[in-house]
């Protein structure tokens, strides 16, 4: 079996109704393999477009009938919001099962943004099921991020565990029509089991409880984390 195939957990099959809505046109047994992608780097947010003042309260009373009545200043033009910076330079380097996108500003904050990512693809199909990125935070630590499907347990977040070490959890942050998002600060530790492993277990959990298991092969991550590091 090559390095680049993701080896799917008999939990799958058990599972693969329950996941039926979230991974469609899935079928119990289907191969899985890995893919390096491009990762996008975290852009800047855009800033929210500033609210028109409210109309002065009308005249009330006797006065009302002698004055003339009072008129709202017209509202200020709404900002439109900042259209998206286009990166001056872009950079694509891969590690074996990881590809580190880096991105160079001309000018604004922050200037160069980097991240490392794969992806677990459905074989036959281009059907992204699981996507793995790994970035530095402002404070220069490193920090992981699981893209699930959706129907997944939230309570339950997501179970990482790099082979021979600890299990960890990841709480899920936010959930849109397509994916579900979970976040982990990487410690000394973490950092340390990531690089010297081969694999990687990561498990969803579906909302009636039962499992999903993936078998990551991680290779290469010693050096994308480097290069992140070092790029910035």
């Amino acid at each position: 079996m090559s390095h680049k195939e993701v080896v799917v957990g008999t939990a799958l099959r058990a599972v693969a109704v329950a996941f039926a809505i979230a991974l469609p046109g899935y079928a119990s047994g289907e191969p899985l393999h890995l893919l390096a992608q491009a990762a996008p780097p975290p852009q800047p947010k855009a800033e929210a477009p500033s609210r028109a003042r409210r109309a002065p309260p009308p005249v009330q009373g006797q006065q009302a009938q002698t004055q003339q009545p009072v008129q709202p200043p017209p509202p200020p033009p709404q900002a439109a919001a900042p259209a998206a910076r286009s990166p001056q330079r872009t950079e694509i380097v891969k590690f074996d099962n990881w590809t580190v996108t880096c991105l160079e500003y001309p000018e604004g904050t922050p200037k160069k943004t980097c991240a490392a990512q794969l992806q677990v693809q459905q074989s036959g199909s281009n059907q992204v099921l699981l996507a793995w990125t790994v970035s530095l935070n402002d404070s220069k630590q490193f920090v992981t991020l699981l893209q699930t499907p959706t129907g997944v347990s939230i309570p339950s977040g997501v179970e990482l565990q790099p082979e021979k070490a600890g299990k960890r959890k990841l709480s899920y942050e936010s959930c849109e029509p397509a994916r579900c998002t979970s976040t982990l600060p990487i410690d000394a530790a973490l950092l340390r089991e990531f690089s010297t492993a081969p694999t990687a277990q990561v498990v969803i959990f579906a909302v009636n409880g039962q499992s999903v298991q993936f078998n990551i092969p991680i290779k290469g991550f010693d050096k994308a984390s480097a290069h992140l590091r070092s790029a910035l």
